[in-house]
């Protein structure tokens, strides 16, 4: 489907919920294949639990991301709470961002999904990190990608990423993640709610190994979000390719003692919207192969 296809779908599925019909049947009905992915994805509920909370609401719009009723079918449709401002992170920022017609000054939410940017950078053949893929699907494939950079230095996390391998696309059980070039800011601040627990704010840096030849805004980079809350698990909260300009921005941040808050829409209970004193460190990473990770 292109971003057309998709605009037009969604402006669809607004206009016939708001007369009373569910989006779930409507979405079945407009895009069999794409209500067929999100059912297939949502059924491997091991996926949904890498996934952290987000908030329905751009932080530079101030405006929902997604329209309610259309997240509210996705839920229905993923069988995961997708009610009110606060919603589940991995259908948020993929299936939710393909059927979001909110413009951002970053442009569409979806273009990063339907563009074929990551894949050329990453040296991927077409649809691995895109909707209708060859093998796997949207969410899990993006799962386990991340998965691979955000998680790797957690044997634990590591060994739950495994779990997913049945439902992958091949070409992505074998990608050379060791070769990538990493640089990881991790962002750690106490927070007190409803006592007081360490949260981590990780962002990984991805150079792409296969640069576009030319382009103000040509993607340079994959920023990959992720938290770490007390003892709970490490959770990915999104995901999205960066240019050159806004690569070097994120390397400059000061480090040391600084202000923190969460980025990118994700909730943290006592953090998000309140930003408090912790500290920034920044660090070059060494990822292992997807192979030895998984054990191949």
């Amino acid at each position: 489907m292109t971003k057309l296809a998709f605009h037009s779908l969604t402006r669809e599925l607004l206009a016939r919920a708001r007369r009373g019909q569910g989006v779930d049947t409507s979405l079945a009905e407009l895009a069999p294949a794409l209500h067929a992915e999100i059912a297939q994805a949502s059924a491997v509920r091991a996926t949904l639990a890498f996934w952290a909370r987000s908030r329905n609401v751009d932080e530079l719009v101030g405006a929902p991301i997604v329209e309610p009723e259309i997240l509210a079918g996705l839920g229905a449709l993923a069988r995961v709470p997708m009610r009110g401002a606060v919603v589940h992170a991995g259908v948020q920022h993929t299936y939710a961002y393909l059927l979001s017609n909110r413009r951002t000054p970053y442009g569409m939410k979806r273009t990063r999904w339907v563009a074929p940017a990551l894949e050329r950078g990453f040296g991927l053949r077409p649809r691995a990190l895109r909707p209708l893929p060859r093998g796997g699907t949207l969410l899990t494939n993006l799962t386990w990608f991340l998965g691979q950079i955000a998680l790797a230095d957690l044997p634990v996390a590591r060994a739950r990423l495994r779990r997913l391998e049945p439902h992958v696309a091949p070409q992505l059980l074998t990608y050379p993640f060791a070769r990538l070039q990493v640089t990881r800011i991790t962002e750690t601040v106490r927070v007190p709610t409803p006592r007081m627990r360490a949260v981590s704010l990780v962002t990984d840096l991805v150079a792409l190994p296969h640069k576009p030849r030319a382009g103000r805004r040509a993607p340079h980079a994959l920023l990959v979000y992720s938290v770490r809350e007390g003892s709970a698990p490490p959770r990915l909260v999104t995901a999205f390719p960066i240019d050159r300009a806004t690569w070097r921005a994120t390397l400059a941040l000061p480090r040391g003692a600084v202000e923190i808050r969460a980025r990118y829409n994700l909730f943290v209970a006592g953090l998000s919207g309140t930003p408090r004193r912790g500290r920034r460190s920044r660090a070059v990473r060494e990822l292992r192969a997807a192979a030895e990770t998984s054990g191949r």
